[in-house]
């Protein structure tokens, strides 16, 4: 099967590192954010591909010490070095209020064209494509932080691509 996705291909200065011990299973994901979890070699006990991208989210908000919750606005805090590079907020993410569910999202750039293009997008139509095409899929054993493990979907870089590059 060929890949599809084309890598994101944005400019982020990340410190993400790909060394480390595997951690093979799904529940390993969820543990403390402290041990750094990379994503399961394995995804085929993943039913949907597009859940890899969702345990990410999931991943990148544990490290942050965010929890599922409805979305609210917030002005992002800074984060202690422990926190990957790529997950510390922008100057932007520190001034100006926005929805805390961005602050997941591994790649600076990214997330400061969330917030600024946030009013101009149907939020709704982004989450409904993101859960129900095929959006972006991350590289098996990458770790959740690391925005070149991130790949988007052809389908959904003709529409959302603008936000992500």
């Amino acid at each position: 099967m060929t890949n599809v996705y084309t890598p994101l291909s944005v400019s982020c200065s990340s410190a993400c590192s790909t060394t480390g011990t595997e951690n093979p299973g799904l529940l390993l994901l969820l543990s403390a954010a402290s041990s750094n979890p990379r994503l399961p070699c394995d995804q085929r006990f993943l039913h949907d591909r597009k859940l890899s991208v969702i345990v990410a989210l999931e991943v990148n908000g544990s490290i942050l010490g965010m929890t599922c919750s409805a979305p609210n606005l917030i002005k992002s805090s800074p984060q202690p070095s422990s926190v990957p590079q790529s997950l510390h907020p922008t100057p932007l993410q520190l001034a100006m209020p926005h929805y805390n569910w961005i602050d997941r999202w591994p790649c600076p750039r990214v997330r400061d064209s969330m917030i600024m293009t946030i009013h101009l997008i149907d939020v709704k139509d982004l989450f409904y494509d993101f859960f129900t095409m095929e959006s972006f899929t991350v590289k098996e054993g990458e770790f959740a932080w690391n925005p070149h493990a991130w790949q988007i979907s052809p389908e959904f870089d003709a529409k959302w691509g603008y936000l992500f590059h």
